[in-house]
């Protein structure tokens, strides 16, 4: 089943991969980003988010502040909750995933959103 559900998807024509693979595709979507005046600054480690009012602001980068609409964490959900936001907007729930108390998880493979 592992093999004939994805030919049977290519054989419709109604699945695929992108051509260059993921890199095109990210590269894709960064350089669209770009052109409509977005900035992306890669090698360059976060050291914290900055929130107002309970919204992510602001990061400092390099002992800069960089203000910004919207803050969008790409770390793993415990870098992101722990030591970008130093564990400030944590509850019971998030303690106990941390502590493998509710289902033992990688860090990396858990989704945490933050609006």
């Amino acid at each position: 089943m592992v093999l004939n559900f994805p030919m049977a998807f290519f054989d419709k024509q109604c699945a695929g991969y992108p051509i260059g693979g993921s890199l095109s595709w990210a590269q894709r979507i960064a350089d669209n980003y770009i052109a409509m005046g977005g900035k992306i600054h890669y090698n360059t480690p976060v050291k914290k988010i900055l929130v107002e009012n309970n919204e992510a602001k602001a990061l400092v980068r390099n002992d800069v502040i960089h203000k910004s609409d919207m803050v969008l964490s790409t770390a793993d959900w415990y870098k992101s909750v722990f030591e970008y936001l130093e564990g400030k907007y944590v509850d019971d729930t998030i303690l106990k995933l941390r502590d493998g108390k509710i289902l033992d998880v990688y860090y990396s493979i858990l989704l945490v959103s933050l609006n």
